[in-house]
């Protein structure tokens, strides 16, 4: 069989429609938490009509802090503190 020959790309532009896509996915996905965070906190004033906006900032902080399944990082194993403590220092 013959074997086809690659063109050449052209790497500078290549790569530069890669970066532009991956910058383009970023400001997305930073564009979907803003709009999750500004979620959130309109259901916690729906929810909490009486909190003060210290409270809703405080309950959305938790909220944004909550890690189901993932409470101590997202590796397997035991906890492991590093910054200032032993491993076992809890």
């Amino acid at each position: 069989m013959p074997q086809m020959k690659e063109k050449p790309a052209d790497a500078s532009r290549s790569s530069h429609s890669s970066t532009a896509e991956i910058q383009a996915r970023f400001r997305r996905v930073f564009e979907l938490y803003e709009i999750a965070v500004r979620e959130k906190r309109e259901e916690l004033q729906r929810l909490h009509p009486e909190a003060s906006e210290a409270e809703i900032e405080q309950r959305l902080r938790a909220w944004k802090l909550h890690r189901p399944g993932a409470e101590h990082g997202d590796a397997g194993g035991p906890p492991h503190f590093r910054i200032g403590k032993r491993r076992f220092d809890v």
